[in-house]
């Protein structure tokens, strides 16, 4: 059974899939063609601009022409896109991804993002190492047999 034609690009994209606000991230799921994460600003320009414009009818087609309209996004592993964007953009898009909940390694991260994920590690994980290191050290033993 066909879906009868959307009014416009927008409608066509999201009537065979779901869009989910989280706060400073917005998720598009498409059925059979993957998802994508955007920031929130970016996907409410894209998303009035695909509100502006007909569907064609063709719905790979008017999912490419919108998702070619975002400047940023992290696609999931196996979506019919590739992640985009410049790696700063991209690592903070990431880092707000973490911060609400998200898991990211269901998402392709391009190495020069993952590049910048490795370089921020080493800040974080020497502060965090530190305090168990001074709390498990190992104190001396008082002997047993005390001879005086």
């Amino acid at each position: 059974m066909a879906l009868p034609k959307a009014a416009n690009m927008y409608a066509a994209v999201t009537q065979r899939g779901s869009v989910q606000r989280l706060g400073e991230v917005t998720v598009l799921r498409m059925d059979g063609a993957g998802a994508v994460a955007a920031p929130t600003q970016s996907f409410a320009a894209v998303s009035r601009w695909a509100q502006s414009k007909p569907s064609s009818g063709i719905l790979q087609k008017d999912r490419m022409a919108m998702l070619d309209r975002f400047e940023i996004f992290v696609a999931r592993t196996g979506s019919i896109v590739q992640s985009r964007g410049s790696p700063k953009p991209l690592y903070d898009l990431l880092q707000s991804m973490e911060r609400i909940g998200l898991d990211i390694h269901d998402y392709d991260i391009p190495h020069s993002v993952e590049e910048l994920m490795r370089e921020e590690e080493p800040e974080k994980k020497p502060k965090a190492e530190s305090a168990p290191e001074n709390e498990t050290e190992e104190k001396p033993e008082a002997p047993l047999n005390k001879e005086e």
